[in-house]
């Protein structure tokens, strides 16, 4: 059973996070925009299903092992930038093209990528974990506990920065120009670096 007081202050931790701007919260805008909701959801799907098998991951004992070898988080943290990065130069090599040439529609294998090594996932749900997992709590019904919670909160908020992007920023296309708008998604993905190094 989840008390009001517990299911409270953890709203007040994770809210934020979830639904802060970063590199999944932009490339779900964009790809809203361009690409409209329906063509979006199999990179939900690999996004929301990429961060459950994370928590239980961490969980179950990956966030011990990431504070035990720091050296494994600073991998994945470099390797997130790198692909965050990557895909900062599509939005920007898009919106430099003469034609209406756009990043292609992002899919479920690219939703599980971008979960697996975006460091604020990982640091997400390990600070998750170490703050919310009560001691005396099963492990097992406390891991499930929380992995269910985040993952509900998780895809509210997917879905409302996909509807962001196809709703109004489809909407700015007559004040935007796709070129505008790729190279707006590349400075935000660019910027998002800047929060986590």
């Amino acid at each position: 059973m989840i008390s009001l007081p517990f299911l409270t202050a953890w709203l007040l931790v994770m809210f934020p996070l979830v639904y802060s701007p970063g590199p999944a919260n932009t490339l779900f805008a964009s790809n809203g925009a361009q690409f409209g909701f329906k063509r979006s959801i199999p990179f939900l799907m690999g996004i929301d299903i990429a961060f459950i098998l994370q928590s239980l991951v961490a969980g179950y004992g990956i966030s011990e092992l990431l504070l035990r070898v720091p050296v494994l988080f600073t991998i994945m943290r470099y390797a997130g930038i790198a692909y965050i990065v990557w895909l900062g130069f599509t939005f920007l090599k898009a919106a430099m093209s003469e034609g209406r040439q756009q990043p292609h529609c992002l899919s479920f294998f690219d939703g599980l990528l971008v979960t697996a090594i975006n460091p604020k996932a990982w640091v997400m749900q390990v600070m998750m974990f170490t703050q919310f997992l009560a001691y005396n709590d099963m492990l097992e019904a406390g891991v499930l506990k929380l992995t269910l919670l985040l993952a509900a909160l998780n895809l509210t908020g997917h879905v409302v920065w996909i509807l962001f992007g196809s709703v109004l920023l489809s909407r700015a296309t007559s004040v935007f120009s796709p070129r505008m708008q790729n190279a707006a998604y590349a400075a935000m993905l660019f910027g998002s670096i800047y929060f986590l190094v």
